[in-house]
């Protein structure tokens, strides 16, 4: 498939994403590559940015690209690729701060960053600084539920009832979401 069609393709989903929208939806939508803990070739690509010119610059998203999806789409927010990944990090994450800060100026417009789980306190703070609205930490709440049904099953080896079981890593999660609102100075507040 060439990139003219992957194009279009691409760009008739965001028109059904934005008739979608236009029934009182938000919509966040991701743009370039976000790669998994699957994805050996995305970890070393991340591992190996240093600089906006190196090799991997075509799997960051650009900063015309996001400027014509959110004025294509009209958007609520966008998750523009930025060095993350989804699950766990095989490395250590680099998130391109520079793009990050461009794509915010030139957008006005709320950014996320998908792959949240596994980046160090200070670059979250440092992304929030550049522009990031939005942190989705799904794999970091399921390893916080993960740790603590194992505890539990472990504890109590008879328990058989599947509510007691994967009840017991709720308390994991909440105190998980109390932290990240505690280092995002965001407790107690709404909006």
């Amino acid at each position: 498939m060439n990139s003219n069609t992957k194009r279009n393709i691409n760009l008739a989903l965001q028109r059904a994403i934005t008739i979608y929208k236009d029934e009182n939806n938000n919509v966040d939508i991701l743009l370039n590559l976000t790669g998994n803990n699957n994805s050996d070739k995305i970890k070393k690509l991340v591992e190996n940015f240093n600089t906006p010119n190196n090799c991997c610059e075509i799997y960051f998203a650009k900063i015309e690209e996001c400027f014509t999806l959110a004025q294509e789409t009209h958007i609520d927010t966008l998750a523009p690729a930025l060095g993350s990944v989804h699950g766990l990090y095989k490395g250590k994450p680099n998130l391109n701060f520079t793009r990050m800060k461009e794509i915010s100026e030139k957008l006005n417009l709320p950014l996320v960053l998908h792959g949240g789980t596994g980046i160090p306190d200070e670059d979250i703070i440092k992304a929030i600084e550049n522009g990031i609205s939005k942190i989705n930490i799904n794999t970091e709440l399921q390893l916080a539920w993960n740790k603590g049904v194992r505890k539990y099953i472990k504890e109590n080896e008879d328990v058989y009832d599947p509510r007691k079981i994967i009840s017991a890593g709720e308390s994991n999660i909440k105190k998980c979401i109390e932290d990240k609102l505690h280092l995002l100075r965001s407790s107690n507040r709404i909006g």
